[in-house]
């Protein structure tokens, strides 16, 4: 390993990690590894045309579209806000920004930038879907079902939002109103995994067991690494007595998520590694520099004891020093 102790980590207190079964909630509105909503390329898809804006201003936006794509949130909100600065009619800006505050916590703040890109721009059917997303998080499911709605009224072929729409109805009890959405978004676009394991929850609460396992299973094919539908199905085959086949299923649902803080130094991103032994031999998880300053490894075993530690590194290859090393123990799943 090339390392140089020049180049420094600048890890504060310790690496944060936590052990956990990834896939705890039954269903998810937004979807995590299937990023369809907050990818800028599919957002860019879902964007109203506009009034072609300042080129300062759209750099700005494109940055801020890039960082986001890279996990940057708080760089991203900066050139969100720069671009607006510039152009503050810029619908797209404050959609995004809205959109980066939800994910960041701020709640407020994104219902009150995705209502200016409102406000702006009307018919903006991906605007009124992220502030349905809001509205949701805060506990306002009339006001998200009003949105999600909304979107739909203007874009009617929007499977996100109707798999969206579909959630809200479910925490209101409305389990067929849910499952019909559910089924829309699917039949407008059938390779849509996080659907199939939504419709699956519903179906399963409406007591239609085979159904749901039906529906966790086709989830898994779309998306292999599901943690969600691979905890899902665990559940509806230990409901429905395999017990072997739901001890098989929880074996795929366990995680590690890292996180650090960010070097002091310039660099290109950081590498990851994981050992079965304390203080290495390590291996490297990621192909290449990680910018983010969080991971995910999906590639832990029930039972076993892994060991991490992180390195910076610069533009020439060169890495710093290895970060203090975190242990987490995966629990068995039984």
């Amino acid at each position: 390993m090339n390392s140089h102790s020049g180049l420094r980590t600048a890890f504060i207190a310790v690496v944060l990690l936590t052990a956990r079964v990834a896939a705890i909630a039954e269903e998810h509105r937004l979807p995590a590894v299937e990023v369809f909503a907050w990818s800028p390329l599919l957002r860019a898809l879902q964007e109203p045309a506009t009034r072609p804006q300042p080129d300062d201003a759209a750099k700005h936006y494109k940055r801020g579209n890039a960082l986001y794509h890279e996990g940057d949130l708080d760089g991203a909100i900066a050139e969100y806000r720069t671009a607006i600065r510039q152009q503050p009619n810029y619908p797209l800006a404050h959609n995004n920004l809205g959109s980066a505050l939800k994910v960041k916590g701020d709640l407020d703040g994104a219902i009150a930038e995705c209502r200016t890109a409102i406000r702006q721009q009307p018919n903006y059917p991906l605007a009124h879907d992220d502030l349905g997303n809001a509205l949701y998080d805060e506990g306002d499911l009339d006001g998200a079902i009003g949105e999600y709605r909304t979107a739909i009224r203007q874009q009617p072929n929007y499977p996100l939002a109707h798999n969206n729409l579909g959630s809200a109805l479910k925490v209101k009890g409305d389990l067929d109103g849910a499952i019909a959405e559910y089924r829309t978004a699917i039949s407008q676009q059938p390779n849509y995994p996080l659907a199939h394991n939504n419709l699956g929850s519903a179906l399963k609460v409406k007591g239609d067991l085979d159904g749901a396992i039906a529906e966790f299973r086709t989830a898994i094919s779309e998306q292999p690494n599901s943690l969600l539908a691979h905890n899902n199905l665990a559940k509806a085959l230990h409901d429905e007595g395999d017990l072997d086949g739901a001890r098989a299923e929880y074996r795929d649902t366990h995680s590690v998520t890292l996180n650090w803080a960010p070097s002091a130094s310039a660099v290109s991103g950081y590498d990851i590694f994981r050992s079965t032994v304390s203080g290495g031999s390590y291996t490297r998880l990621n192909a290449s520099p990680v910018t983010a300053t969080r991971f995910t490894d999906s590639t832990v075993q029930p039972g076993q004891t892994y060991f991490y530690v992180v390195t910076a590194v610069d533009s020439s290859g060169v890495q710093s020093t290895h970060s203090n090393q975190a242990t987490v123990h995966i629990p068995s799943g039984n």
